[in-house]
């Protein structure tokens, strides 16, 4: 048996608009939100929207939260990609993995635009791991 396990890739691709209906936000509406009229760079010229009141600074368990779960088929170490949107509107948000934090994803640009961020490694259980979105600050 090796010493270290390879890196897998992760063996599914989430669409966040998929996940309306099946999330639980801790305060605001989440739904599908028409992309389109933005260019092609929205799979299926959507996206999943979340209006979430503005953060409180600590503690942390206060901050809004957007929680869903991922299954995978078996325990491994999966590189973790993220694409997200980026308005002058929107603000910043920290991700976590089964607890732990992952990534932190910063959602203010001048214009509307999609961006793939490369969140490193994340060790995923067999089944279900849950995965937390918080928005932790905002644009002044």
């Amino acid at each position: 048996m090796a010493a270290t396990q390879a890196l897998r890739l992760m063996p599914l691709r989430i669409e966040g608009e998929s996940l309306v209906g099946s999330l639980a936000a801790s305060a605001g509406p989440a739904f599908t939100q028409d992309m389109s009229g933005f260019g092609a760079a929205w799979s299926g010229g959507a996206q999943l929207f979340w209006q979430p009141p503005d953060p409180v600074d600590t503690p942390i368990r206060n901050w809004p939260h957007l929680t869903f779960g991922v299954d995978v088929a078996q325990d491994g170490t999966y590189a973790l990609a993220i694409r997200h949107t980026r308005a002058p509107d929107y603000g910043d948000v920290r991700v976590f993995v089964r607890g732990a934090p992952v990534a932190d994803l910063s959602g203010y640009a001048a214009s509307v635009q999609a961006v793939r961020v490369e969140a490193g490694q994340v060790k995923l259980k067999a089944g279900q791991n849950q995965v937390v979105l918080t928005v932790f600050r905002r644009p002044a």
